[in-house]
C-alpha cells in the first residue's frame, strides 16, 4: 500500500507541494481585497447616496457587504493567511 499527501489538505501549509503563502501576507491585505469587493459590488457608492441623501442602502447589498466582512475577518485570522485568499472561492457573491 502506498500513501501520499493528497492535494487541498494540510499539504500546503506543510510545503509538500510547494504552494505555501508567500511571506509578508499580512491582514491589511485581506482588508483591501474586501473593500475593493465592496467598491466593485457598488456598495460604497450606495454607502454615499445614503448618507447624502437618506435613500436606503439594498438590503441584498447590506447582507453581502455582512459576508464580505465576515470572511475577511476569518481569512485574516489564518495563520498562515492562504496566498490564493483573492480567489473567489472564498467570498460571497452578490445576488
Amino acid at each position: 500500500m502506498r500513501f501520499q499527501v493528497i492535494d487541498g489538505g494540510l499539504a500546503g501549509i506543510h510545503g509538500h507541494n510547494g504552494r505555501t503563502a508567500p511571506r509578508g501576507l499580512s491582514p491589511a491585505d485581506v482588508e483591501a481585497e474586501a473593500k475593493r469587493r465592496l467598491i466593485a459590488a457598488g456598495y460604497e457608492r450606495c454607502r454615499v447616496k445614503h448618507q447624502v441623501t437618506g435613500e436606503a442602502i439594498p438590503r441584498a447589498l447590506q447582507h453581502f457587504r455582512l459576508q464580505v466582512n465576515w470572511v475577511a475577518e476569518t481569512l485574516a485570522s489564518l495563520e498562515p493567511i492562504p496566498a490564493d485568499y483573492t480567489h473567489d472561492k472564498y467570498w460571497p457573491v452578490l445576488s
